[in-house]
C-alpha cells in the first residue's frame, strides 16, 4: 500500500526541541477508530463526555504522565478523537518557566 504524499510543513533548520508551544496531531494507523468506544459513524457527543475505549484510556493516562516524567514539558490542552489526538505542548528550558510567567 502506498502511503499518502504529504507536503512537508516543517521549517528548514528549525530545532523542534527548542522552547515554545507546539500543536501536535497523532493519527492512528489506517485512521482506525481505536480511541473511542464504538459510537457509530455519525455519532456526535459533547467532548467533555468522551466515550474512550480501553486504548483511549491508556493514551489519556500517558498524556497525564508527560507533565511529571519531563520536567520541562507542560501539556496545556489535549483532545482525544476517535482516530487521532490533538495536543498543545509547551517546552521550557527552565522547568519553572511556566509557573513564573502564567
Amino acid at each position: 500500500m502506498d502511503l499518502p504524499k504529504r507536503k512537508n510543513i516543517r521549517l528548514n533548520d528549525y530545532n523542534y526541541s527548542s522552547n515554545g508551544a507546539y500543536f501536535i496531531t497523532i493519527c492512528t494507523k489506517n485512521k482506525e477508530n481505536l480511541l473511542w468506544k464504538n459510537v457509530g459513524a455519525n455519532c456526535v457527543r459533547p467532548l467533555d463526555q468522551l466515550p474512550l475505549s480501553k486504548i483511549g484510556i491508556v493514551i489519556e493516562n500517558e498524556i497525564y504522565k508527560l507533565n511529571t516524567v519531563y520536567e520541562n514539558i507542560k501539556v496545556d490542552k489535549y483532545q482525544i478523537m476517535p482516530n487521532h489526538i490533538h495536543l498543545i505542548i509547551f517546552i521550557y528550558e527552565d522547568s519553572n518557566y511556566y509557573f513564573k510567567n502564567y
